[in-house]
């Protein structure tokens, strides 16, 4: 599944973090700042290298100061080309990016388009001005999209974040999941748990030969009755706790 990054101005995504949101999701990435009232969009289906040297040129460049919104995808519906890649316009004034899968959306008819793609053209084009301002039109969209989540910025450079809660804040930055963390390496066991791994010598004798701690036998215990007849009587009384204990 995609993920789409909301970076507030002054954030920055380490270079470690960008090459594991590509590794997720390798199949194009998009980024989309806004400028003198007017959207900027790009997009790049290049290796991590080349689309993280991008990133940096336009962050330090026409982006500096600004709010930007990335995306690294992973292709559900239509084919890996430029055409797929988030973001996407809406209007003159308006583009989003989205993560998941919106069920909801007929492809059927669109040749080769993703559901995103119709989306934002069936749906979101045709809603009225200001649109994404309205409270009771954010709680109908989140319903539509169910877990899906989106960013739509628009012309000013103001970011709507859809199902924000369903994402997570790090560091001031908003991930839509949690495929910017990195990937735990499998568990390994030791070479002598490994069935086709033979033991050595010594390995064989330190397995036969008893630990101190386990060659010591068990002391008696003492009070046995006494204890249970304790315990049992203290889980059958309604006040656990003494007032000593409560201090």
């Amino acid at each position: 599944m995609c993920i789409a990054v909301y970076l507030p101005k002054g954030k920055k995504l380490s270079k470690e973090k960008f090459f594991q949101c590509h590794d997720s999701n390798p199949d194009g990435f998009g980024l989309m700042f806004a400028k003198d009232g007017k959207i900027k969009i790009h997009k790049t289906l290049e290796s991590a290298e080349s689309a993280y040297s991008d990133y940096k040129r336009i962050s330090k460049g026409p982006a500096k100061g600004q709010n930007m919104v990335l995306h690294f995808r992973i292709a559900t519906h239509g084919s890996v080309n430029k055409e797929n890649c988030h973001p996407f316009r809406i209007d003159e004034r308006l583009a989003l990016v989205h993560n998941g899968i919106i069920h909801a959306v007929d492809t059927r008819k669109y040749k080769d388009m993703s559901d995103t793609r119709v989306f934002a053209k069936e749906i979101l084009a045709k809603l009225p001005l200001f649109f994404e301002w309205e409270d009771s039109i954010k709680r109908l969209i989140e319903e539509f999209i169910g877990h899906s989540k989106l960013i739509i910025l628009d012309d000013e450079g103001m970011a709507h974040i859809f199902n924000e809660h369903k994402g997570e804040w790090v560091d001031g930055m908003w991930f839509s999941n949690n495929s910017h963390c990195p990937v735990p390496a499998p568990f390994k066991l030791p070479a002598k748990f490994r069935s086709h791994a033979p033991l050595s010598k010594a390995e064989k004798k330190a397995l036969r030969r008893p630990s101190k701690q386990s060659a010591q036998k068990p002391g008696p215990v003492k009070n046995v009755t006494k204890a249970y007849k304790t315990a049992n009587y203290r889980t059958t009384q309604k006040n656990f706790w003494t007032a000593e204990d409560e201090k």
